[in-house]
Formats: structure tokens, C-alpha cells, sequence
């Protein structure tokens, strides 16, 4: 069984109270690659050649989603970057 295209998604959810974070995918690629992640008991399906196609679990809590925040720079930090930018861009 394969998901149609529109059935296919990738949800990732945290809950503050349990302090866990939770992954539903009925696309492959994304379920094959967060399947490593998954803690033991997460559910998942497979097509009948053995395709990982669908997974619904809690991430292990031995790893670490991080969320990438904006790195705050000075006027300074932001002109010296801008001119290392430049002289990548102009090959010197």
C-alpha cells in the first residue's frame, strides 16, 4: 500500500508538558529518514516489498531537535561578514 499524494505529510509536534516531541509521516523519504530518531514503540508500516512508508511516534529523548535561532550580530560583525561575502563573490 502506498499513500496517494495528497494523503502524504510530515507533522513534528512538541508537547511542554510531557517535554517530548512527537512525529507523524506518510511521506517515505521524511519517514525513512527520522526513522533512527524514533524512541522504541512508535508505529510504523511498511509497503509489502518492505518500504518504511509511515511512521507515528515520540522522538527519542537521547536526541536533540534544535531550532535554529538568528544569531544577533553588531554593526560591526554585520559589515566585516558583508565584506568576507564580497570578496567570496568577486573570487579574491
Amino acid at each position: 500500500m502506498q499513500y496517494r499524494l495528497d494523503e502524504q505529510e510530515t507533522a513534528i509536534n512538541y508537547d511542554n508538558q510531557t517535554g517530548k516531541w512527537h512525529i507523524y509521516s506518510t511521506f517515505g523519504p521524511h519517514a525513512r529518514k527520522w526513522e533512527k530518531a524514533l524512541a522504541p514503540g512508535a508505529r510504523k508500516e511498511y509497503t509489502k516489498n518492505g518500504t518504511l512508508i509511515m511512521i507515528d511516534g515520540d522522538l527519542r529523548d537521547d536526541y536533540y531537535l534544535t531550532v535554529t535561532k538568528r544569531h544577533k550580530m553588531s554593526e560591526e560583525q554585520r559589515l566585516a561578514a558583508a565584506e568576507r561575502l564580497r570578496r567570496l563573490r568577486d573570487g579574491k
